[in-house]
Order: C-alpha cells, then sequence, then structure tokens
C-alpha cells in the first residue's frame, strides 16, 4: 500500500495531500501543527523583538542628538523640556558621573531596575557633558506598546536574565 492510499480524511476518505500521519518524516497531523505553531511563535517573538530593539535604537538616536545639543547650551533645563515633550520619556535626571556608571566610549547605557511591588523600570542613560550623565526613565506603555498587536492567541513574556518578569500580555498573562 502507497504512503497516499495510507492517508486519510476525517470522514476516511482517501485524498492525496490529506492525512493524519505523514510516514515520510513519521510525524501525525497534530505533531506537523505543533511543530508549525512553534515556528509562528518563534518568527511572532523574533518580529516584537526587532520592534523593540528599534523603538530604543530610535529613542537612543533622539538622545545622542539631545546631549550634542545640549552641549552648547548653559541651561539643562532646555533639555529637560525637550524631553518632557515626547511620549516616550516619563522622567528626566541629570545626574553626575559618580551617581552612575556608563560603558567608556560614550555609548549609552540601558538599565532597569524592580520596585518593591516587582514592577520594572527602564532608564537610557547618556554622557551629557562634563561629568554630567543624562538618564531617562523610558515610559513603559510606549516600551511595551505593540504587544497586544502582536497576537490574540499567544500569551507573551519578557523576563530579564534572571527570569523575573518585565511585562506579560495575553490570555494566560495572569
Amino acid at each position: 500500500m502507497g504512503l497516499l492510499e495510507r492517508r486519510t480524511t476525517a470522514c476516511g476518505q482517501k485524498r492525496s495531500g490529506e492525512g493524519r500521519h505523514d510516514e515520510a518524516r513519521g510525524l501525525t497531523t497534530a505533531q506537523m501543527l505543533a511543530q508549525r505553531e512553534q515556528k509562528d511563535l518563534k518568527a511572532l517573538v523574533r518580529g516584537y523583538g526587532m520592534d523593540l530593539i528599534g523603538r530604543l535604537g530610535s529613542a537612543d538616536d533622539v538622545l545622542a542628538a539631545l546631549t550634542a545639543g545640549a552641549g552648547r547650551r548653559p541651561d539643562e533645563r532646555w533639555l529637560e523640556d525637550e524631553l518632557g515633550r515626547l511620549d516616550w520619556v516619563r522622567s528626566v535626571r541629570i545626574l553626575t558621573a559618580d551617581e552612575i556608571a556608563l560603558p567608556s566610549g560614550g555609548r549609552a547605557r540601558l538599565a532597569w531596575e524592580f520596585d518593591a511591588a516587582g514592577t520594572a523600570k527602564f532608564v537610557l542613560a547618556r554622557h551629557l557633558h562634563g561629568d554630567m550623565v543624562l538618564e531617562v526613565e523610558l515610559a513603559p506603555d510606549w516600551l511595551w506598546r505593540d504587544l497586544a498587536d502582536v497576537s490574540e492567541d499567544a500569551t507573551i513574556v519578557v523576563l530579564d536574565p534572571a527570569g523575573r518578569r518585565f511585562v506579560a500580555h495575553g490570555a494566560n498573562a495572569g
């Protein structure tokens, strides 16, 4: 009996290309569907991750441009006013280099911390001028805004390297 003759639909009729078992690969229809769902989920997560990286990169580009302009102005209040107009900025602080460590080479630093309730707070920090550092807290609704659009059927949980939850969205997010 050939491969096509062994494939049957739920009604028991023989049809080519349909069936409950793929002998060539040794997979049932349920296993093939599960593999397809895994591939779809990986693509979904990868796409969301790339969107998130792009969003953070854009925010850093804005900070780089504004901090470069701030070096030519005598008052940091201008910078705070400019950043206060942006929907992705929750708060702004200007610190000294003694208060916050930055990577060498003038690169930005993305950091997070959890409050007592377990809510993550994300900040981007950049060298301003002299020994001054600009720290911008990112608005969580801006940072995670596309999670609701990712999939109605999936629950997405974003964790830090230690396994603590940054955010969860979906039917089983609780």
